[in-house]
Parts: C-alpha cells; sequence; structure tokens
C-alpha cells in the first residue's frame, strides 16, 4: 500500500473552531424582571378587585359572610363550612375592610407564596 494513500485517508475534513456555548445568567440576573412582573401582576390584580363590584358565585359570598361575622359569632371560626384557616385569616380585614380589605389580603398572601422563589 502507498503512504501516501495512508495520509489522505487519515485527515480529518477541515473544520471550523468549535461552538460556544452561551454564557449562563450571572446568579440573580432575571431578578429584576420577576420583581417587574410580580409588581405589574400585584398592581393589576389589586385594581380589578378594587373595581369589582361582586363575586364570582353566590359560595365566594357565603365563605365572605362567615368571615365577616366570625369575631361577633366565634362558633364560625371552627364550623365545618367556613374553613377554619381562610376563615381566621379573613376575619378582620373582612369585619373592618370590607370586601376590598379581603381581596387585598387574598394579594397579600399569593404575592408572599411567590416571594421566596422570586428572590
Amino acid at each position: 500500500m502507498d503512504a501516501s494513500a495512508d495520509l489522505v485517508s487519515d485527515a480529518s475534513p477541515m473544520q471550523g473552531p468549535p461552538p460556544i456555548a452561551p454564557r449562563p445568567a450571572a446568579p440573580g440576573a432575571e431578578r429584576p424582571v420577576i420583581l417587574l412582573a410580580l409588581g405589574l401582576f400585584a398592581l393589576l390584580s389589586a385594581m380589578a378587585g378594587i373595581a369589582s363590584k361582586g363575586f364570582l358565585e353566590g359560595d365566594a359570598c357565603t365563605h365572605y359572610l362567615i368571615s365577616r361575622f366570625s369575631l361577633e359569632y366565634p362558633a364560625e371560626l371552627v364550623g365545618v363550612w367556613g374553613r377554619p384557616l381562610v376563615t381566621a385569616l379573613y376575619a378582620v380585614p373582612a369585619a373592618y375592610g370590607g370586601v376590598i380589605a379581603v381581596r387585598l389580603t387574598s394579594l397579600a398572601v399569593g404575592v408572599m407564596t411567590t416571594m421566596p422563589r422570586s428572590l
């Protein structure tokens, strides 16, 4: 066999430089975007909650009324229908701030549950 044939067959085809992998984002680089989106969500949700004049269904109205009067009738705090933990959470906002305060409390709980993941 000819030695020059071995050189030609062993040669690899011409290749460009190896591809460059995208650099990963620095830790926390997306934080401002997440906080902006969360703030925008909170603002729009608060505006919608304040502008809304009703409930989606009768069940929501019933739970609100149970929370609203649970300070006057403490048995409602442990009632089967009233969801005790939720009734206790909304009792003070419902009694003193009405429907809007309960909606803003729900918004605050929702935002607080996303904060550990966002930061």
